[in-house]
């Protein structure tokens, strides 16, 4: 049985009239060049970078992190599969886990045909998944139960065959990538 259809049977996708909730948090459902539009014109202005990925952070760890922890009890591995999974049927590309160390609460995901990245390939400068990067951030934060942050080191929208991110803590982050870093988390 697909991943949709599990959470219809478990009542965790509902459709009501005028709203649509998953996971008892309410969605909505935008065409994916909305966020490619967007990003087109923040891309390039920091500022406008980190308040995409903290907002995204945020939320999925402080809203659905929350919510899914209390009501699963997700330990790391449950917890990883279920966000890939609800990413994936929301749009988001065909993600996964390349590397994941539950010890030092780090690893790598790759996305293939990023809706995003795609909108903008040969437009940009830089990585350009701002926003999945912050979900997914949030989603390892909330999987790690530890503060955890991700760039993105390679983008489709810069030629390369898929989207590249890392995940670890924000220092180790910055002592690897201090480039990076600045262009996407900025200084903590």
């Amino acid at each position: 049985m697909d991943f949709f259809k599990r959470l219809m049977l478990a009542r965790q996708l509902s459709f009501t009239e005028g709203r649509i909730e998953l996971m008892k948090q309410g969605i909505v459902m935008v065409p994916s060049e909305f966020f490619g539009k967007y990003i087109l014109e923040a891309n390039e202005d920091k500022e406008a970078v980190y308040k995409l990925y903290y907002a995204g952070k945020e939320i999925m760890r402080e809203k659905f992190g929350i919510d899914m922890g209390k009501s699963y009890g997700f330990g790391v591995n449950e917890y990883s599969t279920w966000f890939v999974d609800i990413a994936k049927l929301s749009g988001w590309g065909n993600i996964k886990w390349e590397a994941r160390n539950e010890k030092n609460h780090n690893g790598i995901i790759s996305i293939l045909n990023s809706p995003i990245a795609n909108y903008a390939m040969g437009k940009v400068k830089s990585p350009c998944d701002h926003v999945i990067r912050g979900l997914m951030a949030g989603g390892a934060s909330s999987a790690f139960v530890d503060d955890v942050d991700i760039i993105e080191t390679e983008c489709i929208a810069l030629g390369n065959k898929s989207c590249t991110f890392i995940i670890d803590h924000y220092k180790t982050l910055k002592k690897k990538f201090p480039k990076l870093v600045e262009q996407q988390l900025g200084e903590k």
